[in-house]
């Protein structure tokens, strides 16, 4: 793929998400394969395995990709065969054009361990929702059971009088 179009298609990804605005400045940065094999680098946004930017890097080549300051970016690097070798990201903390990330500096991939907003979000909705239910099925339970209560008082009282009212 042409580098324009891998520079337009990654920009127009980035407006689109909303990662980009009018007072946010986009600068390319390269991902550089400094190693002796061929890699695959994928996107890793959500499911790195289904990313739609792929990139097929031989030894030696280079990827520009376009990037906002402030914000991680992760991308798994693996070999063409799919052995995980970890992943780069390419967070800057100020504006770096012309910055390069080598393929050398791939570390472990974040794992399950990062949560995002919504799935703690998700969580306490479920929690909430689990203790109404709960309080719910308590206290009608214990109404019932007053109402049996009652019953069993009134017909243990009518029994009382009548053996008293023969």
């Amino acid at each position: 793929m042409p580098r324009l179009t891998l520079t337009v298609l990654v920009s127009l990804t980035l407006l689109v998400c909303g990662s980009a605005s009018a007072e946010t400045e986009v600068f390319s940065v390269s991902i550089v394969n400094d190693t002796a094999s061929n890699v695959v680098v994928r996107d890793c946004a959500d499911f790195c395995s289904s990313s739609p930017l792929t990139l097929n890097l031989q030894s030696g080549s280079r990827a520009p990709i376009n990037r906002v300051a402030g914000a991680h970016k992760y991308f798994s690097v693996t070999t063409v065969g799919g052995a995980r070798l970890g992943c780069v990201d390419l967070y800057f903390a100020a504006p770096s054009p012309g910055a390069s990330v080598p393929i050398s500096r791939a570390r472990p991939c974040p794992g399950p361990g990062r949560t995002s907003r919504g799935a703690i979000g998700l969580g306490i909705l479920v929690a909430l929702t689990i203790a109404v239910v709960v309080y719910r099925r308590r206290r009608s339970g214990s109404q019932r059971s007053s109402s049996q209560r009652n019953s069993s008082e009134r017909n243990s009282s009518q029994r009382n009088s009548s053996q008293l009212n023969p």
